[in-house]
């Protein structure tokens, strides 16, 4: 169990929109994505991800997604990925956009004018990120909650939260108290 209090209240569970550091303080405590942080660290480590490539040109990144499941059991696969990120490209109150206009296709999600990224790729357990140019941050944006996974049966109000994929799950949130 993991109680949660704060001076400041949680404005969403939703991790495309929180911004601000209470939410998203408590949806990291939901949410595990590819990467993450090692303890007292800025080293990265896997996560959900077991393992990732790099292309030499550092255009492709790959990750093997490791056999791991949704508090409910659920698998989580790499399409729960592509959503997640989708999600966040095309949501137009999402400030996380921008962070991912280096994949390809994803300024065309985020200006309307497409629907999927052509630049994320899932096939079943491996999750290809396709970029324009290499770019040095994409590991350190992927450790950020608006990177994790969305399963495919998703609510479509995440204010509350979705499935958890990390080590807590919301049973009680008592706004405002």
């Amino acid at each position: 169990t993991l109680t949660i209090a704060s001076k400041d209240g949680i404005t969403t569970l939703d991790p495309s929109i929180a911004y601000d550091e209470t939410s998203i303080g408590a949806i990291h405590a939901m949410v595990d994505g590819l990467v993450g942080y090692a303890a007292d660290s800025t080293e990265l480590v896997p996560r959900l991800a077991e393992r990732w490539t790099v292309s030499p040109d550092g255009l492709r990144y790959t990750f093997a997604l490791r056999d791991a499941t949704y508090a409910d059991g659920t698998p989580i696969v790499a399409a729960d990925f592509k959503r997640g990120l989708e999600r966040a490209l095309a949501k137009a109150d999402s400030p996380y956009g921008s962070h991912l206009t280096g994949l390809v296709g994803a300024q065309e999600m985020i200006d309307g004018k497409a629907t999927h990224c052509a630049g994320i790729v899932a096939d079943g357990r491996t999750l290809t990120l396709a970029l324009t140019a290499p770019n040095a941050a994409l590991l350190y944006e992927l450790a950020m909650p608006y990177a994790a996974p969305l399963p495919e049966d998703y609510p479509p109000d995440l204010r509350r939260g979705t499935r958890a994929s990390g080590p807590y799950q919301v049973a009680l949130w008592d706004e405002g108290q």
